[in-house]
């Protein structure tokens, strides 16, 4: 088990927020990621591969254990850096404990939907109005 910490580096300030995170356990693979940083089909360079296969290149539809342990690699800075732990931070263990909605199929997805939705019904007040 091990989880990747994704965040955003300011360069100016040097500061530097937690934007989200890639937990892995076994072989269940959670990604939250509401801004966006990630391309799930972009390959991380394969550092190590668990023993799970020589490859040069991971992408997350290949195997996601190998491409979420290997992020670090592939995430490092200017603006952006994935720092991978044995041991999950607190604040993740806290947003795992939460309950989640129903995951989208891309990070922007669940935005997307909401606005439909919210959009759908939106339009369904305005035809029920009398003109």
């Amino acid at each position: 088990m091990f989880t990747i910490t994704i965040h955003h580096l300011d360069g100016p300030s040097g500061l530097q927020r937690h934007v989200g995170y890639v937990h892995v356990d076994g072989e269940d693979v959670q990604i939250h990621d509401p801004e966006g940083h990630l391309d799930l089909e972009l390959p991380t360079p394969t550092v190590d591969d668990l023993g799970r296969g020589e490859r040069r290149r991971a992408t997350y539809a290949q195997d996601p254990v190998v491409w979420a342990y290997n992020l670090p690699a592939l995430l490092r800075g200017p603006y952006v850096l994935a720092q991978r732990h044995d041991q999950t931070p607190d604040w993740v263990e806290q947003l795992l404990e939460q309950p989640q909605a129903p995951a989208a199929s891309s990070p922007g997805d669940a935005e997307l939907i909401a606005q439909l939705i919210a959009g759908s019904s939106a339009a369904k007040e305005a035809a029920a109005e009398p003109a």
